[in-house]
């Protein structure tokens, strides 16, 4: 299980919330940007209306959770060019709360720049 209320940042180039991809409905922490930060968000429904298949993506990440790897990685590029224009730029300011523990599981996000850190306030399994 989780450690309870543990903190973990994310850099730069991190990814979170691909639990989106195999069907999660509610966010397990909260993600609160720790400075101003840039992310791209991609909506799984997004994926889903644009043809894409998950199915792949939802098998490829949890094969690449075991293996402790980049989830898109090596995706073909047509796959790549597909899914890049499905994404949406948000910008936040230090503090902001981009998704909170228990609220909706629908995007993924990349980190482009600055630092977002996760809260956990219930225990997992």
């Amino acid at each position: 299980s989780d450690l309870l209320g543990v903190d973990i940042e994310l850099q730069p180039g991190g990814f979170f919330g691909e639990s989106a991809l195999v069907g999660e409905r509610r966010c397990r922490a909260t993600a609160t940007a720790r400075e101003k930060c840039t992310l791209l968000l991609l909506r799984a429904e997004a994926l889903a209306s644009a043809g894409v298949d998950v199915a792949p993506l939802r098998l490829k990440w949890l094969v690449r959770l075991m293996q402790m790897s980049r989830i898109f990685r090596d995706q073909p590029e047509h796959t790549l060019r597909r899914i890049a224009g499905l994404v949406s730029l948000r910008n936040y300011d230090a503090g902001d709360v981009v998704f909170e523990e228990g609220g909706p599981a629908d995007a993924v996000y990349f980190l482009c720049e600055g630092n977002v850190a996760f809260t956990t306030l219930t225990m997992s399994r």
